[in-house]
């Protein structure tokens, strides 16, 4: 009986362990059951997190894709690229739809702000410096003069902020507003530079400054064609990572040769045909130029000052042909129209005439500074709107000159059209062909 009891109480404590046991594999599994979903939600926070940040990012990067871009684009027409988008970062800040439209318009409105600026500095410096009244007095007429021309600009684009769609009377006025302007701050910058002092010094910054957004905005004018287009394909393309390097290199790069760059610039039939790649007119490029028997190696520089020569010769020969005109018309609007075109010429041959000058440069001087390379632009193009407004005039005025008149004028046009996109290219074709600008002279 003893034996039975002690029995059945080993058995029943056996079977207490076991249930013991059982219970505690149970808790133990429990556990790491829980800790298993633990760990697996913990993984899933992390990974979210992870994706939340790079999504964060992606959309930070699209955010200030488009304000870049546009400022990129809209300094591609610069000579001086780099230097422009820097300036204009630091002082525009565009909104995300903002186009080189956007970028022209900003720059207008900061222009005017900035005039109003240096008008207060100049009435406060006035007070108390005599002898700068003269010169800050003509300072503000041009000043004046000057933002009567923005306000004109700017209220173009406020009609219409799209330039593809403007009409080509509406681009010209523009154009020759903001030439206009560039011309009454160089004016102001030489009356100030005729009296030596530290604050006239600071006004003369600000207007330099100035002066500096305004040739901006010209180069982006003359080329706001190929610019705009060129920054609706690369909009097309901002998914993708090396659209930016594409899109910069397509617009600043003439186009590829299959030869290599010391062949290009030792040749100088293809060296002609790769500069004239970068202008509108190519075919008119290559035989104006082609007419002056270039040397056998030359280099982009020496295509320039000849493209200037060809365009000079083929202006001077223009240059009688109104008055012939005249002699032989007895229609008293066709005379008026051309009388202005005689005064328009005059003045052509004037910006071309100092624009061959500012090439002859001495023994180690350098050829195109930043000065003198932005003087060429506007002489050049404002020999360009000369032409542009005798056209213009003869049309409005209904005037029934040959068309032989008015293809010779457009020929003109292309010339000076060529001479610009070289000249604006200028750097670009040096790296094209490994070649570096020359510190003085013609080679």
């Amino acid at each position: 009986m003893d034996q039975l009891n002690t029995s059945s109480k080993s058995s029943t404590k056996t079977s207490l362990l076991e249930k013991e046991n059982f219970s505690s594999i149970q808790r133990r599994n429990k556990r790491l059951i829980i800790s298993f979903f633990s760990l697996i939600i913990l993984l899933a926070l992390i990974i979210g997190a992870i994706i939340t940040s790079l999504i964060h990012k992606h959309n930070i990067k699209l955010q200030f894709i488009h304000p870049n871009l546009a400022i990129q684009q809209f300094c591609s027409a610069t000579p001086s690229e780099s230097t422009c988008i820097t300036s204009l970062a630091s002082t525009i800040t565009p909104t995300s739809e903002a186009d080189p439209n956007q970028i022209f318009v900003n720059i207008l409105e900061i222009s005017i702000a900035e005039v109003f600026n240096i008008t207060s500095m100049m009435l406060g410096i006035r007070s108390n410096h005599t002898r700068t009244e003269s010169a800050f007095q003509n300072c503000s007429t041009l000043l004046r003069d000057s933002l009567s021309q923005l306000h004109g600009t700017l209220g173009i684009m406020h009609h219409n902020p799209d330039l593809l769609t403007q009409t080509y009377g509406q681009r010209r006025d523009m154009m020759v507003w903001i030439t206009t302007v560039i011309e009454d701050l160089r004016s102001c910058l030489d009356d100030l530079g005729k009296v030596k002092s530290t604050v006239v010094d600071e006004v003369s910054g600000e207007i330099h400054g100035l002066e500096v957004y305004m040739s901006y905005s010209r180069d982006f004018l003359h080329n706001c064609d190929s610019v705009i287009e060129n920054f609706g394909f690369a909009l097309q393309m901002k998914n993708s990572e090396n659209s930016s390097a594409v899109i910069h290199e397509s617009i600043t790069e003439p186009p590829e040769s299959e030869e290599e760059p010391s062949q290009i610039a030792s040749n100088s039939a293809q060296s002609l045909k790769t500069v004239c790649a970068v202008t509108r007119y190519p075919e008119s490029c290559f035989s104006s130029i082609s007419s002056l028997n270039p040397p056998s190696t030359a280099n982009p520089l020496n295509f320039f000052n000849l493209s200037l020569q060809a365009t000079a010769r083929e202006l001077s020969n223009l240059t009688s042909l109104p008055k012939e005109l005249i002699s032989k018309s007895n229609d008293k609007r066709s005379e008026s129209a051309l009388k202005d075109c005689i005064s328009l010429f005059e003045d052509s041959v004037s910006q071309l005439s100092r624009s061959l000058e500012l090439m002859k440069v001495g023994t180690g001087e350098k050829v195109l500074t930043d000065m003198n390379n932005s003087d060429l632009q506007t002489w050049i193009s404002a020999a360009m709107t000369d032409q542009e407004t005798c056209l213009d005039g003869i049309g409005e005025m209904g005037s029934t000159v040959p068309d032989e008149f008015r293809v010779k004028v457009q020929k003109s046009q292309e010339y000076m059209s060529n001479t610009l996109a070289i000249l604006n290219n200028i750097q670009s074709l040096f790296e094209k062909f490994d070649l570096t600008i020359p510190e003085g002279g013609l080679s």
